[in-house]
């Protein structure tokens, strides 16, 4: 499928002959709207694995099942009510991003249609980064985050499990509600993965004993490994190494098939009932693993619909105010974890105490 472009909207010519002023900057201002839309429905894609919902909410008490167990009865004994024993308070942050396009009247003369597209083009991928950079903050980030809403004052956005005093539904085997701690460190190196004989230094295993243990139904837990860690974690003893997913060997010829789907990076293999994705968005040196399957554990803020201030990353205005033209481009959300459990983060180091990585520190 050919990318869409601004001339492609348009349906003239891509060329560095064809100036915007012939074509009408009205005409480019509605092909940059439709363009962005597009750009949206892509970006809503990438959140999908780690973003349960968009909301315009703030706050609220997020509940989940605990310890609860069917009550033994006579033939004539009614149950005693119970009350939800696992809950705990959520909020969730907002924060402006913005962008600019601008030159004076002279370069905007000049500029083409495939100017436009080469500085929209620009933002998208900006847009993408941001993206992708906040997701990755509001899961690495162990401490709550202090966070003064313009409307409801002082709100306290929390981390996944950290070890504080939250408890939760006990794993199996056990009867007690119970805190837990969803960041780690595993006491050796990176290049130490594997050891000597490719079983010790297993930082798959710990992250299948951490996940699988709390979502024991789920078959395809995935654990997301930075670029330097890929080469080790093939060397694992039990890593079962998966060719290019998207080709199926046939007698007579190779077909197509599994395009690629909502799972950031290049899944690699198998280990330890989890899969393995390296995604090089990850710092080096550390791991992320999630059940797919279950409540994601994060959600998305935007601003109330009432207010008309953009949910999606959007052109807002042009100005043209002689000699300078400036188009200005705004989006407005907010990542926060609801779901504590669901994500369990993992640092290859000698220390004994997870550090936040210094790229996603907030």
């Amino acid at each position: 499928m050919t990318a869409t472009t601004i001339a492609g909207i348009l349906q003239i010519e891509d060329s560095e002959n064809v100036l915007v002023n012939t074509v009408g900057q009205e005409t480019i201002y509605d092909a940059i709207g439709e363009y962005s839309a597009t750009l949206n429905e892509n970006l809503n894609r990438i959140i999908g694995l780690f973003v349960e919902k968009t909301t315009s909410s703030h706050s609220w008490k997020y509940h989940m099942p605990g310890n609860r167990e069917l009550q033994t009865q006579g033939g004539m004994a009614r149950a005693g009510e119970q009350k939800f024993k696992v809950s705990y308070d959520v909020a969730l942050p907002i924060f402006q991003f913005g962008d600019a396009l601008g030159g004076t009247f002279i370069d905007m003369a000049y500029m083409s249609v495939a100017d436009v597209d080469r500085q929209v083009i620009e933002i998208t991928n900006a847009g993408r980064r941001t993206l992708r950079k906040e997701i990755l903050k509001a899961l690495f980030n162990n401490a709550d985050l202090s966070y003064d809403d313009i409307k409801q004052g002082r709100l306290i956005v929390k981390s996944l499990a950290n070890g504080d005093a939250t408890e939760y539904a006990p794993l199996p085997g056990y009867d007690a509600l119970a805190t837990a701690n969803h960041f780690a460190v595993t006491g050796y190196a990176t290049a130490s993965i594997g050891g000597a004989d490719g079983t010790t230094n297993n930082p798959i295993k710990t992250h299948a004993d951490t996940m699988l243990a709390r979502f024991p139904d789920e078959y395809d837990a995935i654990v997301f490994i930075a670029n330097n860690m890929a080469d080790y974690v093939k060397g694992l003893t039990n890593f079962m190494e998966v060719g290019d997913p998207r080709i199926v060997k046939g007698g007579l010829a190779d077909r197509l098939t599994n395009l690629p789907g909502g799972v950031p990076g290049k899944v690699i293999g198998r280990s330890d009932e989890m899969w393995v994705s390296v995604w090089p968005d990850l710092p080096p040196n550390y791991s992320y693993s999630i059940a797919p399957s279950y409540e994601k554990p994060l959600q998305k803020r935007i601003d109330p619909p009432a207010t008309g201030l953009p949910g999606d990353l959007r052109l807002i205005k042009q100005s043209d105010l002689f000699p300078l033209e400036k188009s200005e481009w705004m989006w407005r959300f907010g990542m926060g974890v609801v779901n504590r459990l669901n994500g369990f983060v993992l640092e290859c180091g000698a220390g004994g105490t997870y550090t936040v990585p210094t790229s996603l520190e907030r």
